[in-house]
């Protein structure tokens, strides 16, 4: 609307609270069903809410291997589990996916459950119930906390897992964090499927207060606001001369990614201040981009307006 392409829309928001898949924001509907949030939302973007401690299960998907990945046995299994509740829990459903075999009783279930704390997050896979030929007898896990901070530890069954920047399940398991979707990654080595996997997560106290709603949201709108700038070469600091607050908003997710495990006073220190950045940042685009906006500035100060939304 308005030449900023992007488009304003209504959002029923049903009883209780929700977090917004794209942003990271948390939303509360009224209990009369009346809630209506009204959003400015990018091509890219889907108005998708997911319910307050959600736990969503997922196999992991990789560039070049998403083809008929819906008959494939779950080899490993993500859990993303959503902030807002103190528990909640979901149950995993798995059969052969190629025959009628369930009909019989060919089939598993696993749940997963979580507790929260101020201090940490305990989360259990319990062993899988039922069976069928082809179910694996052993899988690794993958944790994903949503709105997640640093831990000042992670234990698997009791085991402490290290720290590695790009995770993986290498060793005994690590753990890393996601500053570009705001994610404590857990990364838990296989374990049978007939004994349950407990994961321990204790927040670092430097960091274990901090609200990381809505900061996913705007470091990707502070990018796409970059990259727009970019194409006409306006973009602060980079193409003209500027203080360089919209750069340093766009690469937040970058830093989140490396303070989380070399500097957690910086890491909590970038969190607090990103709201002021932010307002910096879309003044920044407003006084130094030239006159007048064309759409591809029009586009990044609509991002910048309310980017934590």
């Amino acid at each position: 609307t308005d030449n900023t392409t992007l488009a304003t829309w209504p959002v029923w928001v049903p009883p209780g609270t929700w977090i917004d898949k794209e942003s990271g924001a948390v939303v509360t509907g009224a209990a009369d069903s009346g809630t209506v949030r009204s959003k400015a939302f990018g091509l890219q973007e889907i108005p998708v809410l997911v319910r307050a401690g959600a736990v969503i299960p997922r196999i992991p998907l990789h560039p070049g291997d998403t083809v008929a990945t819906a008959r494939r046995q779950y080899t490993a299994l993500e859990w993303e589990v959503w902030p807002g509740a103190a528990s909640g829990a979901t149950v995993l459903y798995e059969d052969d996916g190629e025959t009628t075999a369930y009909l019989g009783g060919a089939f598993a279930t696993t749940k997963a459950s979580f507790n929260r704390t101020a201090t940490g997050v305990d989360f259990r896979v319990d062993a899988t119930s039922g069976s069928y030929p082809a179910l694996p007898r052993a899988r690794p896990h993958t944790l994903r906390l949503v709105n997640g901070v640093p831990p000042s530890s992670v234990t698997v069954n009791g085991k402490a897992l290290g720290y590695s920047r790009y995770g993986g399940h290498v060793g005994g398991g690590t753990w890393n964090y996601e500053g570009d979707t705001a994610t404590l990654v857990v990364h838990a080595p296989a374990s049978p499927t007939s004994a349950a996997t407990t994961v321990s997560v204790t927040w670092a106290k430097e960091v274990a207060s901090l609200d990381m709603a809505g900061v996913k949201g705007a470091v990707v709108r502070s990018n796409w606001a970059k990259y727009a700038l970019d194409q006409t070469k306006n973009a602060p600091d980079s193409n003209t001369v500027g203080p360089g607050y919209l750069n340093r908003a766009a690469s937040l997710g970058d830093a989140l990614t490396y303070l989380a495990g070399t500097d957690l006073g910086a890491f909590a220190t970038a969190v607090t201040e990103y709201p002021a950045l932010l307002k910096s940042a879309g003044a920044e685009i407003a006084s130094t981009v030239p006159k007048p906006l064309e759409t591809q500035a029009l586009y990044a100060e609509a991002l910048m307006a309310n980017p934590m939304q």
